[in-house]
């Protein structure tokens, strides 16, 4: 006799259910193919929608207008649910032959060269600016994209560098012709969440899609940084608000 689970998921399978997930394409170039081949394998006919996060996910979330969000955040409501799918860390791209990057990238160097910001919320500044803003530094971006994609094709055709996640980094690469430098400043690693309204706990759709998410990132996201930051630090109109000291 089959279990519930199993009739329920037999009905997923044979019958067409659409899921929002706000994820970047971070998520999707390091996940994507994984969760594609897992829902295939267990829900064909479930469709996942996925959409660029924005600044009001947990609102979204909320009012049910979103199904999933993956990503780091610095507040959230507070019934939702939320599980760590990976962490990565910060390193530097430039294209092969770069004229002003050695093999080792300074500091000095880092600060002097233009660079490319990837802002999938639209927002400038980031955990990078907040690091050199405490040494009383900052660093020359001059172009701002959305998309880590993006960013990457246009430093592979000109001399900008940019911050990436190192498992972005790592796999494009090759292909784009880019050498990955160690960033020559301090930061934190971090996590991104999978998070989620708990109306949708028992949502067998829903849960298989969490699932999949999941299995892909234990596969292709393997090995976890110690001390990631799991919540962004809150940013005032003009930059990270200060610490409050203990």
């Amino acid at each position: 006799m089959l279990s519930p689970f199993r009739i329920a998921r037999t009905a997923v399978s044979n019958r067409a259910f659409a899921r929002f997930v706000h994820a970047t394409d971070y998520v999707l170039t390091v996940l994507g193919h994984a969760v594609d081949r897992e829902l295939g394998r267990v829900a064909p006919r479930l469709v996942l929608r996925f959409v660029p996060n924005t600044r009001d996910d947990g609102a979204l979330l909320r009012l049910g207008d979103a199904d999933l969000s993956v990503g780091i955040y610095e507040d959230l409501p507070p019934e939702m649910r939320s599980r760590v799918l990976l962490t990565d860390r910060f390193v530097c791209v430039v294209r092969d032959g770069h004229p002003k990057v050695p093999k080792r990238l300074t500091l000095d160097t880092y600060l002097a060269v233009e660079q490319v910001q990837v802002a999938p919320r639209g927002r400038p500044g980031g955990h990078v600016d907040d690091v050199l803003a405490e040494r009383g530094l900052t660093r020359r971006v001059v172009r701002a994209v959305p998309y880590f994609h993006a960013a990457l094709a246009l430093v592979s055709t000109t001399d900008y560098l940019l911050t990436v996640p190192e498992r972005m980094a790592t796999a494009a690469a090759p292909a784009l012709g880019l050498r990955v430098l160690e960033l020559p400043i301090p930061t934190k690693p971090y996590a991104l969440s999978l998070v989620w309204h708990p109306r949708y706990d028992a949502d067998l759709a829903h849960r298989l899609a969490r699932d999949a998410l999941v299995r892909a990132a234990g596969e292709h996201a393997k090995g976890r940084h110690e001390e990631a930051e799991t919540r962004l630090r809150p940013r005032g109109p003009t930059g990270p608000r200060p610490r409050r000291r203990s």
